[in-house]
C-alpha cells in the first residue's frame, strides 16, 4: 500500500554532520516519513516552510547558528511556524563528552 506524499508526516532535520543527516533521513523515509534534511542551519532557515513540519530534529552544536538559535529564528521569523491544528515536537540533540564521566 502506497501513501501519498501529502498524507505523510513531515520532518525537518538540521545537523552539521552529513553522515548523521543522511542516516536519519534514510531511516525515517523508509519508515514512511517525508524528510527535509540540511547540514547548514542558515540555509535550513532560509528554506523553512511554515506550517509544513510536524517534527524538527535540530543539532544543538553547529557552527554559525546552534539549534536553540535556529529554533528561536524559526519561531520569530514566521507568524505561525506551525498550523494551529498541529502539535509540533522539537528534538534537540547534542553529543555529550565521554571525558566528563
Amino acid at each position: 500500500m502506497t501513501t501519498k506524499n501529502n498524507d505523510r508526516q513531515k520532518i525537518l532535520i538540521v545537523d552539521d554532520e552529513p553522515d548523521i543527516t543522511i542516516a536519519l533521513k534514510m531511516y525515517l523515509e523508509i519508515q514512511g516519513f517525508q524528510v527535509d534534511a540540511f547540514t547548514d542551519p542558515v540555509y535550513a532557515l532560509a528554506q523553512f516552510k511554515a506550517g509544513f513540519y510536524q517534527l524538527l530534529i535540530l543539532d544543538i552544536k553547529m557552527p554559525e547558528m546552534n539549534g536553540f538559535e535556529l529554533y528561536t529564528e524559526i519561531k520569530n521569523t514566521t507568524i505561525t511556524p506551525f498550523s494551529s491544528s498541529q502539535k509540533l515536537k522539537i528534538e534537540l540533540s547534542s553529543k555529550q563528552s565521554e571525558q566528563n564521566h
